[in-house]
């Protein structure tokens, strides 16, 4: 059996404490920089009327819903 002082272990259960807080935050970083990389992917900027709409089609160029001219795709962010 190990003899630990009350002091020793109030210091591991608080360290401990912040290894997991600080593991969930890096966790849900990632987790939000991977939803807004996904969200870019499909944003397209209008060249004429400045309208930012969301193209989830294939296609090189996305028709704007607001004026009808075709725009290029946006390259995706880099996080």
């Amino acid at each position: 059996m190990f003899r630990v002082s009350l002091g020793l272990l109030i210091f591991l259960y608080f360290f401990a404490i912040l290894g997991v807080v600080l593991a969930l935050w890096v966790f849900e970083e990632r987790r939000r920089q991977r939803r807004a990389r996904e969200a870019a992917r499909h944003r397209v900027r209008c060249a004429v009327c400045a309208y930012d709409f969301e193209d989830y089609g294939s296609d090189p160029a996305a028709a704007c819903p607001r004026c009808g001219a075709l725009n290029e795709r946006l390259p995706a962010p880099r996080f």
